[in-house]
C-alpha cells in the first residue's frame, strides 16, 4: 500500500499544489476504498473457501466410490482439500497484534502485514481446491480407460 515516499501522508492538493481534478479525487477515493475494504473482502472469500473445501472434502470421502476412482486418488484428493480447508481457516483468524490508533504508520504496517498474511493463505487454499479437483478428474479419467 505504501510507496515509501515522503508524500504518503499528504492530500492530492498538497502534493500537486493545486486543486485536484474530479478524476484525481475519484481515483484517490477508490484507492482508499480498496485498501479499507481489502481485509473484510479477504475474510469473506476465506469463509467461502472454508465452506467449499469442507463440502469437497466431505463429498470426496462420502460420495466417491471405488468404482469411480482408486482409493489412493480419493485419499490424495481428501488430503489436498483438507490442506485447503486448513489454510482458509487459518487465514480467517484475526491477526494478533497490538494496534495503537494514535500511530498511523503502525496501523498501516499492521494492515499491510494482515493483508499479506491473509493473501498467501487465500491463494494456497484456492490452489488446493483446483489441484484437488484436478486429481479427482485425472483419477476418474485414468480409472475409466
Amino acid at each position: 500500500m505504501s510507496t515509501g515516499s515522503e508524500q504518503d501522508n499528504f492530500t492530492i492538493e498538497e502534493i500537486i499544489d493545486e486543486p485536484a481534478t474530479e478524476e484525481e479525487t475519484f481515483y484517490a477515493d477508490m484507492g482508499n476504498a480498496m485498501v479499507r475494504d481489502a481485509l473484510p473482502f479477504m475474510n469473506q472469500v476465506l469463509r467461502q473457501l472454508v465452506t467449499l473445501c469442507t463440502a469437497l472434502l466431505g463429498g470426496t470421502l462420502v460420495f466417491f466410490k471405488e468404482d469411480l476412482v482408486r482409493p489412493g486418488v480419493k485419499v490424495a484428493a481428501a488430503f489436498i482439500f483438507l490442506a485447503g480447508l486448513s489454510f482458509a481457516f487459518l487465514g480467517m483468524l484475526p491477526i494478533r497484534e497490538r494496534i495503537h490508533r494514535g500511530f498511523p504508520q503502525q496501523v498501516q504496517e499492521t494492515v499491510e502485514k494482515a493483508i499479506a498474511a491473509k493473501s498467501w493463505k487465500l491463494r494456497v487454499s484456492a490452489v488446493a481446491v483446483f489441484v484437488g479437483l484436478a486429481v479427482l478428474l485425472l483419477g476418474i479419467v485414468i480409472r475409466n480407460q
